[in-house]
């Protein structure tokens, strides 16, 4: 026992910071260690710890599931909506309100963007989050500040994604339904939104129109 720190909390909590403060970090063996640790394994051995791996970590599992399974990235797709839905309107609590944190909505994007590359799935993801967002604002009132920005930061990332692939037509709708529907809400996020929308995506006969405004030479 520390009769010290009973005796003076304040000093025990000072010399457990200190303590904290000097501690080295495990430093854990580097990418050719480890190429080395496996280049002198049989094939079964690999074999065998990847397959306890696949069994215990849900980050390995996904990994090679999307390897294995065409349809595996479309599952992983319906799981991570389920989890971002459940933060905002948890199913088995209809009584509460979610606790909408933009933490986990982003390590849910965040998550499935490192095992997912396809941008298709990765918007798709995205604009779920936005939706459910401005849904979650729509159903319980304003909210404050930082949770509108967050909203807008996804639907920004998500607006240029589409941008950068060229996905504007498969888009379109659905980011201008979005953007509508978070018109009326406080915080200076409809205007937001909308300045979003509207500079960030190309519309059907822009193209057209600018080259109609501009004179010959």
């Amino acid at each position: 026992m520390n009769v010290v720190g009973l005796l003076n909390p304040h000093l025990s909590i000072l010399r457990c910071r200190h303590f904290r403060k000097h501690m080295t970090k495990r430093k854990t063996p580097g990418i050719r260690a480890l190429r080395k640790h496996l280049a002198a394994k049989s094939q079964q051995e690999l074999i065998d710890d990847i397959a306890r791996l696949y069994e215990h970590n849900d980050v390995v599992r996904d990994f090679y599931a999307l390897q294995i399974d065409p349809s595996y990235p479309q599952h992983l797709l319906a799981d991570s909506k389920a989890t971002i839905t459940h933060e905002f309107f948890p199913e088995r609590n209809r009584n509460h309100i979610g606790l909408a944190r933009s933490a986990v909505v982003r390590r849910v994007l965040s998550g499935f963007a490192k095992l997912v590359s396809d941008p298709l799935l990765n918007i798709d993801l995205m604009l779920h989050a936005v939706e459910m967002g401005v849904a979650f604002t729509r159903s319980y009132g304003d909210i404050d500040g930082p949770f509108y920005r967050a909203v807008e930061r996804v639907y920004y990332d998500a607006i240029l994604l589409i941008h950068n692939h060229e996905l504007d037509a498969q888009f379109l709708d659905r980011c201008e339904q979005v953007m509508r529907h978070s018109q009326n809400l406080g915080w200076g996020f409809a205007d937001n939104m909308m300045q979003i929308f509207y500079e960030g995506l190309d519309f059907p006969g822009d193209e057209e129109a600018d080259e109609t405004d501009t004179e010959p030479s």
